[in-house]
């Protein structure tokens, strides 16, 4: 595969998971680390619901034409990097908030959001004929690189971050899909 493809396909996977940087910022405190089950659950959600929809959409590309397979794949990379740009800019971001505030119920809301959000990116990677396997990798590995390891310059500001995370994650998705 082209290098430059294999590019695309981590940097779809990498922004579909951009804002888990803002959940890692939050999730350390005086009280540690939160449950790694959480971060377990985040990883196979990435890996798993990007496979499926990659694997969904090359399985449904069989029946259509390149053409439409093109549009399809660009409109989700699209609709979903316009989404993530409007969620970016009604979320209010407080940065004292905490993972281990948040109940088991809005921590599976939290995984269903990314879920969706890697969903969309899996179908979008397999119907613009990008490497789903390496789209599902990228997804894994930088959902676990950002809840695990933000850095200190991350953390400390986070507050001018958590705002601009989202629109540069969305941004990259509207780019790779009008312009794949």
């Amino acid at each position: 595969m082209n290098a430059s493809l294999m590019l695309l396909s981590a940097a779809i996977g990498a922004s579909a998971n951009l804002d888990d940087i803002s959940i890692g910022c939050a999730g350390r405190n005086q009280s540690g680390w939160p449950s790694p089950s959480f971060f377990l659950c985040s990883v196979v959600c990435a890996i798993g619901t990007s496979l499926i929809g990659g694997l969904s959409a090359t399985h449904i590309e069989r029946t259509l034409s390149p053409l439409v397979c093109n549009v399809l794949g660009s409109g989700a990379l699209v609709s979903i990097g316009v989404w993530s740009l409007l969620q970016a800019f009604t979320q209010r971001f407080h940065p004292c908030s905490t993972i281990e505030q948040l109940s088991f119920h809005e921590m599976m809301i939290v995984l269903l959001a990314e879920s969706v959000a890697n969903l969309t990116a899996g179908f979008g990677a397999g119907f613009c004929h990008l490497s789903v396997s390496t789209t599902s990798a990228a997804a894994g590995f930088f959902t676990l690189w950002f809840l695990l390891a933000p850095s200190h310059s991350v953390r400390r500001h986070s507050s001018k971050l958590g705002h601009h995370i989202g629109v540069i994650a969305s941004m990259m998705l509207i780019f790779v899909g009008l312009f794949r």
